[in-house]
């Protein structure tokens, strides 16, 4: 909302005298975790579903015991979700050392903050404190940040990212002096001490699996977290596991996927989870989509054509005046299958819906040309971006 208001002069509105009352936007946070809630709440009761609150453990294959209280099932599912990780002798304290929820509850805006680690979430968190104010640094130890996306896409949100904050990529953490609010990093060789007002560690989630009795019951690990088949269903035959807890795609969305084929194999289906592509969606400042294969990606298994689409060509993003982002899609040279789509620019994660369908139905450009996209709308964009292929 404020880097639209910051930009509504273009479009002949003025909004002056802008400012942020820090108060209120954490209320609206507060308040929207809340009905977020109050939502699942809602759901699970309507399904007729008990909630037990309380740390449950497993006791054997079919006995969970909460807080001393023991319940037996038939079937059992692991959910258990993630955690925020950290580096070896570094201490999140809440204070001078936060976490992604830890910051959360500062109730103010970081006057110098250093992000640790510019995967999405801390690409993300950068974009926010930055547009709230915040002098941010973004520290990765990797060459490029966001190390997952397609290089187009990490080029152009890193030129955006340069001029609204200081990025040091291929720079590693050495120390953090929580008493002395000192970070310690060597760059090129060099170790150089700063002093920010705080410290975000975001060095990725591992799988919450610690004193819940999983290994005492038999269930296997990956090196990625709670070992499935593709029926999710762990090492011990009637307890399945889904989500972040698995360690495979660390999304709420895929989670969801993986408890639908869970609960269908309980209730006695043969119901696989083997998608072609899950959906990806960053919420940096423009936000990022994509689905399927980078470029690079596609380019080890065989000859691809490149299709690139601009905001700028588009009439919808020139009304709202987003002209900033481009959508660009990989297909098979061969079989003209689409094989991955990215998107950055406004509306990204909402394009990316339909990039899904696409990449998942293993649609080809040709059957993508046939489908008539709505005029003017940005979702012209994802056709445009095959239309010279053909």
């Amino acid at each position: 909302a404020l880097r639209k208001c910051k930009k509504a002069g273009k479009l002949g509105v003025n909004a002056e005298n802008i400012s942020i009352d820090v108060d209120a936007v954490f209320k609206h946070v507060e308040k929207t975790v809340k009905i977020s809630r109050m939502g699942i709440q809602k759901i699970l009761k309507d399904a007729g579903v008990d909630v037990l609150n309380g740390f449950g453990k497993l006791k054997d294959k079919n006995t969970v015991d909460v807080d001393g209280k023991e319940y037996s099932a038939k079937n059992i599912v692991i959910a258990t979700g993630s955690k925020s990780k950290t580096l070896p002798g570094i201490e999140i304290d809440g204070e001078f050392v936060l976490d992604n929820a830890g910051i959360l509850a500062l109730k103010e805006i970081p006057s110098d903050l250093m992000i640790i680690g510019a995967g999405f979430i801390g690409c993300e968190y950068a974009g926010i404190y930055s547009t709230l104010g915040s002098n941010v640094t973004l520290v990765e130890t990797l060459p490029q940040i966001l190390p997952t996306e397609d290089a187009d896409v990490v080029e152009f949100i890193a030129k955006k990212y340069s001029s609204r904050m200081e990025l040091k990529t291929s720079t590693k953490l050495m120390a953090i002096e929580a008493k002395k609010k000192t970070v310690v990093l060597e760059e090129e060789g060099v170790r150089v001490e700063y002093k920010p007002s705080h410290v975000l560690m975001s060095v990725g989630v591992a799988p919450n699996t610690p004193g819940i009795g999983l290994e005492d019951v038999g269930v296997e690990f990956s090196k990625a977290g709670v070992k499935t088949n593709d029926f999710q269903r762990t090492s011990v035959e009637n307890i399945y596991a889904v989500g972040d807890v698995c360690g495979k795609q660390m999304l709420a969305h895929a989670a969801y996927a993986q408890a639908r084929v869970a609960a269908a194999n309980i209730c006695g289906g043969k119901t696989v989870y083997k998608p072609n592509s899950v959906p990806w969606a960053v919420f940096t400042s423009p936000p990022i989509g994509h689905a399927g294969l980078t470029q690079a990606e596609a380019e080890k298994k065989g000859k691809v054509l490149v299709g690139v689409a601009q905001y700028a060509s588009n009439g919808k993003a020139n009304t709202m005046g987003v002209r900033d982002g481009f959508v660009k899609t990989i297909v098979d040279a061969e079989s003209g299958r689409i094989l991955g789509v990215h998107i950055v620019g406004s509306n990204a994660d909402t394009l990316l819906g339909e990039a899904q369908l696409i990449v998942e139905k293993e649609m080809t450009a040709d059957d993508l040309l046939k489908v008539i996209h709505p005029h003017p709308t940005l979702t012209e964009l994802i056709y445009d971006s095959v239309a010279g292929l053909c």
